[in-house]
């Protein structure tokens, strides 16, 4: 199994201060792996942060993995995805924890945490 990890960032930063709906990634990639451990207490906080696993994203963003993930599924493999929006309510619960991380771009759906995996 291949496994390279990564961030991407999709999107250029003056995009922060326009407000735009999320989508859902998984309407456009229906088999996208998704492993968001702040839906459970697997993560390091040991605390469910968010309610319900999902990846919400900007539309440009979410458009672009769509199309990242359709080039690597002719090569046999995928994305897996960690993370994505996060909410500013999360957000501050993490700010103590995480104060030396910039986390400020995951609460406008323009960054996505991800690894490569095979199929």
């Amino acid at each position: 199994m291949l496994i390279v990890s990564a961030i991407a960032i999709f999107s250029h930063p003056s995009v922060v201060a326009k407000p735009v709906p999320l989508v859902d990634v998984q309407t456009l990639i229906p088999h996208i792996q998704l492993d968001i451990r702040y839906a459970t207490t697997q993560n390091f906080t040991q605390r469910k942060l968010y309610s319900q696993a999902k990846c919400l994203l900007r539309p440009g963003v979410a458009t672009r993995l769509a199309k990242v993930q359709a080039d690597l599924a002719k090569k046999n493999l995928g994305l897996k995805v960690y993370d994505c929006y996060r909410p500013l309510a999360v957000q501050k619960k993490l700010c103590p924890i995480l104060r030396m991380l910039q986390i400020q771009r995951k609460a406008h759906g323009i960054i996505v945490a991800q690894r490569l995996i095979s199929h």
